[in-house]
């Protein structure tokens, strides 16, 4: 008896038992095992899904049952004809096309959500045609992608509406996106996503011109950006937001200039110069909420400022909270 004189449900159970690039390989064998297993897939359900398209390909996978990784790329003899994949070579094949084969049967039946989707696209637009192509086939799925915490790292911003549109918006918790040539992102094309506005956490080097655009950006409930040109009446302005909603728990943003930045500093209390302050290295004060038992800390150094709520102010009795913030006035 040969393989393909099993029954459809045995060929599936076999299929159920192989690795990621081995039910890759079975519906290679002939049409019937490709009809059989693009009808009745497999189902993958997979945590956490890592995609690296550098110089070569790389995908992690992770599951229940453990972790999968499956590197694509060229051999270093016969690079145009031949490709690599996890070291075996595959003659007359491009790694290209097989990783896009391979990365589609897996995505496109994922069961479940995600609790993390990485995207990183090598520095420099290494590959990124590889890059276009894991863009295509997140969005080839029947429906949108179910993902907790999404990662995108690349070149320019449009690359991430890409991810970003083909990802499930109700199940969007968090977003990281860190563009490597886009120095200042427009939150316009941002704001027309449903999932740029479902997500409750945006981390990166998202970059607005203008501090007056903070106010966007407060549906998150974490936020940490770069600002071109920094304002203080904006931070009044922030200031009061988290007053007013315990929504808001973090605001951090990267600056490169703040002329007002002494004027700041007095007006917190803080008993030191700008010129004392160091990169990275905050000097933080702490207001107790009105009509709160949170507390509202307000820190500063040479290229960054944080807002942040902490709940339970009995934890940072030691720290010299200031119990009415009207007396170091922000406004």
């Amino acid at each position: 008896m040969s393989l393909l004189d099993l029954h459809d449900d045995d060929l599936l159970e076999i299929a159920g038992n192989l690795d990621l690039r081995g039910v890759s390989n079975l519906r290679k064998v002939n049409q019937r095992l490709r009809n059989l297993i693009e009808t009745r897939p497999p189902t993958n359900i997979f945590s956490s899904v890592v995609v690296t398209a550098d110089e070569d390909l790389k995908v992690v996978y992770n599951s229940l049952s453990g972790q999968e990784t499956i590197s694509y790329g060229n051999p270093e003899q016969n690079a145009e004809q031949n490709c690599r994949v996890n070291q075996k070579t595959l003659v007359g094949q491009d790694y290209r096309e097989v990783f896009c084969r391979d990365f589609h049967l897996n995505i496109r039946y994922q069961k479940g959500v995600l609790d993390r989707l990485c995207v990183v696209e090598g520095v420099e637009g290494n590959n990124s045609l590889g890059f276009k192509r894991i863009c295509e086939t997140l969005q080839s799925r029947d429906t949108k992608l179910p993902v907790k915490f999404l990662r995108v790292f690349c070149d320019f911003q449009r690359e991430v509406f890409q991810i970003l549109s083909a990802v499930e918006p109700l199940t969007l918790k968090s977003l990281h996106i860190l563009l490597f040539r886009d120095s200042t992102q427009q939150l316009d094309e941002y704001e027309r996503l449903d999932q740029w506005r479902s997500a409750e956490e945006l981390d990166g080097n998202v970059n607005v011109d203008s501090s007056t655009n903070f106010g966007r950006l407060l549906h998150f409930r974490k936020v940490t950006v770069c600002v071109e040109r920094l304002f203080l009446k904006d931070l009044f302005d922030l200031r009061d937001a988290f007053l007013r909603n315990p929504h808001n728990e973090k605001f951090k943003s990267y600056f490169p200039n703040f002329p007002e930045l002494q004027e700041f500093m007095d007006l917190l209390g803080m008993e030191k110069d700008s010129e004392d302050l160091e990169e990275d290295v905050l000097s933080k004060m702490y207001f107790r909420i009105p009509n709160s038992s949170d507390v509202l800390v307000i820190g500063v150094c040479l290229n960054l400022f944080k807002f942040r709520r902490l709940v339970v102010a009995e934890k940072y009795a030691g720290k010299d909270v200031i119990e009415d913030i009207g007396e170091h006035r922000i406004a």
